[in-house]
């Protein structure tokens, strides 16, 4: 069992280099020019390409002749769920794809980052913080300024249903509280007990 030439024309399915002779469909491929394929059992399951944007392009998974992405790296699974997992000793993080949702999950905390900033953490007791990473309560809400609105409730037809402010201002019926509690609006209720 050494590498050998096996096919001379390229395809997908017929690999031009085996590692065992006794397995002559599972090796290095070519299915065009500028690819190379790997391949298993006669199905080419990995595609390195070159593509529009001139960095290599990585496709996993089944019918990778019919994608045309040309990101960095592209998985395609046609069956019921795909999963991408990362793992480390102390943990993973996966990505799971079904017909109606996606999943992601982590070993540990989840962060959503942007300029360098977590913007969105999510710790493992489910709470979630938004400004900050360490969340007190489900939903914690922090900002660095006392003018931001830290949380805004509306509507196509209400814009103003509820704002709540960084300087402790709740305002409904209005994006501007003036005051601790500012309501706009004819209809309040202030039951007499």
């Amino acid at each position: 069992g050494q590498w050998g030439l096996m096919h001379e024309d390229p395809a997908a399915t017929n690999p031009n280099f085996v590692p065992n002779s006794n397995d002559p469909d599972t090796g290095i491929g070519a299915a065009a020019t500028n690819q190379l394929s790997l391949i298993a059992a006669g199905i080419e399951g990995v595609r390195i390409k070159e593509s529009a944007t001139g960095v290599p392009s990585v496709l996993i998974g089944k019918n990778l002749s019919s994608i045309t992405s040309s990101a960095a790296l592209h998985i395609r699974d046609d069956s019921q769920n795909i999963q991408l997992k990362i793992e480390r000793s102390s943990g993973q993080f996966v990505i799971e794809q079904n017909a109606s949702e996606t999943t992601l999950q982590s070993g540990g905390h989840l962060r959503l980052a942007s300029g360098n900033t977590v913007r969105v953490f999510l710790d493992n007791a489910g709470d979630v913080g938004i400004g900050t990473i360490t969340p007190t309560a489900k939903v914690h809400i922090s900002s660095s300024t006392d003018n931001t609105s830290l949380l805004r409730l509306s509507t196509p037809s209400n814009p103003n249903i509820l704002t709540v402010t960084g300087s402790g201002r709740v305002g409904i019926g209005t994006s501007d509280p003036q005051a601790a509690l500012h309501v706009e609006g004819s209809q309040v209720y202030l039951p007499d007990e």
